[in-house]
């Protein structure tokens, strides 16, 4: 998340999209989904998500990044979306934005609750679940 999308919170404010969720993404890129990956539509999309705290700009699979957002449908909570939002707060303080690099043992730029969020939600079995628990 970068604070050039800070504009983005009228649309939350319209009820258009919602603080935290999957990112939405160019129509170039959704007319190469595969039909699992429409999953990550039945919520709002969000400013930022898991996608964002887990170091975007090294993700280059969206398969990867599909099965973070499902992840995230399906293990949806209050606290979750405020680990995210304090987890995005931290990294944009830190100057960090999108460009954080993995490194050895965690994330270099995640310190932490950010990093052990983050180590968390990679290490158990979000590649395994799609959307309601669904494996894919």
């Amino acid at each position: 998340t970068s604070l050039d999308e800070l504009p983005q919170l009228i649309n939350v404010l319209r009820g258009d999209m919602s603080l935290v969720g999957p990112r939405p993404l160019p129509v170039r890129d959704v007319t190469r989904f595969q039909a699992w990956h429409h999953i990550r539509h039945q919520v709002l999309p969000g400013i930022t998500g898991l996608w964002q705290i887990s170091g975007r700009s090294q993700i280059d699979c969206f398969d990867h990044v599909a099965h973070l957002d499902l992840h995230y449908i399906d293990h949806w909570s209050l606290n979750l979306d405020l680990e995210i939002l304090t987890a995005t707060l931290g990294i944009l303080l830190r100057g960090k934005g999108a460009y954080v690099r993995p490194s050895q043992g965690g994330r270099k730029g995640l310190q932490g609750q950010d990093l052990r969020l983050a180590n968390r939600l990679l290490s158990h079995g979000v590649e395994q679940t799609g959307a309601r628990g669904h494996q894919i």
